[in-house]
């Protein structure tokens, strides 16, 4: 004889949804094209993707249970449309406060130098051309300065997104923080931070 299932109970087996933040240069290209597809168990839902790429993202919704949404760049310009309409409403404490999220920083050093050589000499361009018109512009104004000046130049840019990032993770009450610095150097303590949200095969 089969039990019956309840509308609540069938609800309730799917996974809780899960939130991935974090900044450029910090492997969120790796995340967002595989490590997040990945995640057993919920849907990879990637809409500032869909946006760069100048696809349509309809409308842009979350869902309490069954998605993992990210990753969601806390680094993106704040003039930029993406920003106004994804990133900025989900950088808000409020927001994050009841949410499962994980959150990926790295030194922000090395984000400011791997930033000045990828926007600067390797980065690819947006298959939309007015965003691709902007990184073409933005490539020659940053190659044509020495590094040094880059960074100075870049602080402002970098204090404000890891002062948006510290009130995220204080504000989410099951946050999980991890390092870039452990992915490369203590893979056995970032795979256990990073699997407390994520269900990922070995």
């Amino acid at each position: 004889m089969l039990a019956n299932v309840t509308e609540t109970e069938e609800r309730t087996a799917v996974k809780e949804s899960v939130y991935f933040y974090t900044m450029h240069k910090c492997a969120s290209t790796l995340f967002g094209r595989f490590v997040l597809k990945n995640v057993r168990g919920l849907e990879h839902v990637n809409y500032a993707s869909q946006l760069y790429r100048g696809g349509d993202a309809g409308d842009i919704t979350f869902s309490e249970r069954g998605f993992v949404y990210g990753p969601i760049r806390v680094s993106a310009n704040p003039s930029r449309p993406t920003y106004k309409q994804l990133i900025e409403p989900m950088c808000r404490p409020e927001f994050v406060r009841d949410k499962r999220a994980t959150f990926l920083v790295r030194d922000p050093r090395d984000i400011i130098v791997s930033s000045y050589y990828s926007f600067g000499y390797t980065h690819g361009f947006s298959p939309l051309e007015q965003t691709a018109t902007r990184q073409r512009e933005r490539r020659e104004t940053i190659s044509d300065k020495p590094i040094d000046t880059y960074a100075v130049e870049s602080l402002p840019h970098i204090i404000r997104t890891f002062e948006v990032m510290h009130a995220l993770v204080e504000a989410c009450e099951r946050g999980v923080l991890l390092k870039y610095e452990d992915m490369v150097a203590n893979w056995d303590s970032f795979a256990s931070g990073l699997t407390q949200h994520f269900d990922l095969s070995r």
